[in-house]
């Protein structure tokens, strides 16, 4: 990308993101959710230092995680844009499911589940490319992978599971399914419209992060809180109420 081109990205990012912002309505966006959006647009627009100066130094790979040992990446890659439509993209839709979840769940919680589903993705994102590279083709070692679909798949599979409702919008279109099914079918639906354009195996790695979120993580944070939280808490407030 030249200068130029690079300059006119940036100023159609920054033009395309107000708007979003704006007709959402900045007073409606919980703080999670805005610092999230507002962190990934000052990342593409250079705001601030960073710790790599092109995409191909943060993107997820097999190469670049496992091989080289540049772990940090699995965050860097989630927080990187390849160009202003990619942002843009990325960012509205995670408004409109952070602005959900975020009231349902409260600010501190979505926020750690947020990153947390960020290191499961980028997790799976190594880990699937790391079999393909193994069992289909060695230059599965170097596809890289960046943006935040990923974490946005993982995070459509938490409402659709966690919050059920009757029917989902997918693209404009209302559909009826149970829940968890929503998510697979805009995984396909994606992977069709976009094609070479996005990536499957990253918006996968995100939907299988949902998975292991409800399925393990969750049951056993929610374990630990009762044993360590929960049930001292009570057994101190039987030894109070005795007095």
């Amino acid at each position: 990308m030249t200068h130029q081109t690079r300059v006119q990205d940036v100023y159609g990012a920054v033009k395309l993101l107000f708007y979003a912002l704006f007709r959402v309505g900045l007073g409606s966006i919980p703080p999670a959710t805005f610092l999230t959006v507002i962190v990934q647009a000052c990342v593409y627009l250079r705001l601030f230092s960073l710790p790599w100066s092109k995409p191909e130094e943060a993107c997820v790979s097999v190469a670049g995680v496992l091989f080289k040992g540049e772990w940090p990446r699995i965050f860097y890659g989630a927080i990187e844009h390849g160009d202003s439509m990619h942002l843009c993209y990325n960012m509205v839709s995670f408004m409109w499911k952070g602005i959900n979840l975020e009231e349902k769940m409260g600010t501190v919680p979505f926020f750690c589940v947020i990153c947390l589903l960020t290191v499961l993705t980028g997790a799976f994102m190594v880990g699937l490319n790391y079999l393909l590279g193994t069992y289909v083709d060695a230059i599965f070692y170097e596809r890289c992978i960046i943006g935040f679909s990923g974490v946005i798949f993982a995070i459509k599979l938490l409402d659709n599971v966690k919050y059920p409702a009757q029917t989902r919008n997918i693209f404009g279109v209302s559909v009826s399914l149970p829940s968890g099914y929503a998510v697979w079918l805009e995984l396909l639906f994606v992977q069709l419209m976009a094609g070479n354009n996005c990536s499957f195996i990253g918006h996968l790695a995100g939907v299988l992060a949902g998975f292991v979120y409800l399925g393990v993580v969750r049951p056993i944070f929610d374990l630990m809180w009762l044993v360590l939280v929960e049930t001292p808490r009570r057994a101190v407030y039987y030894i109070l109420g005795r007095h």
